[in-house]
């Protein structure tokens, strides 16, 4: 996938229930392993292989995991996307209108509009 792509997932059948399960066996792991600036080592079930993750890549699976979990979507959009008003409108659930007026306004404070106020958008 482009790091330019936003992806978004919508969790269908057993999605949520395993994304429960994979939750808590990540968060049992990460209990182990406290210091937030080393890597995490996973292991693959199917092959055996060893996997090196940086600690921060297994947070936001936390989080994936866990808003998975409750039945919602995910979306992952990289800090230095450019976005349209659409694109930044579809992960809050607003319209592109308004967006465009909280561009306009210069607003920025309501919760979902953290979502994308680090990102440069364009029109």
């Amino acid at each position: 996938m482009s790091p330019e792509v936003l992806s978004r997932v919508q969790p269908e059948g057993d999605d949520a229930v395993i994304a429960r399960d994979a939750l808590a066996g990540v968060r049992k792991a990460l209990a182990a392993h406290r210091d937030i600036h080393k890597p995490v080592r996973l292991k693959v079930e199917e092959d055996g292989e060893t996997i090196t993750v940086p600690r921060a890549a297994v947070d936001l699976l936390v989080a994936v995991l866990a808003n998975m979990a409750a039945g919602q979507a995910v979306s992952l959009v990289p800090a230095h996307a450019e976005l349209t008003t659409q694109q930044a409108a579809d992960p809050m659930n607003v319209s592109r209108p308004f967006v465009v007026r909280l561009l306009q306004a210069g607003t920025s404070s309501t919760a979902s509009w953290a979502l994308i106020a680090g990102s440069r958008l364009r029109p």
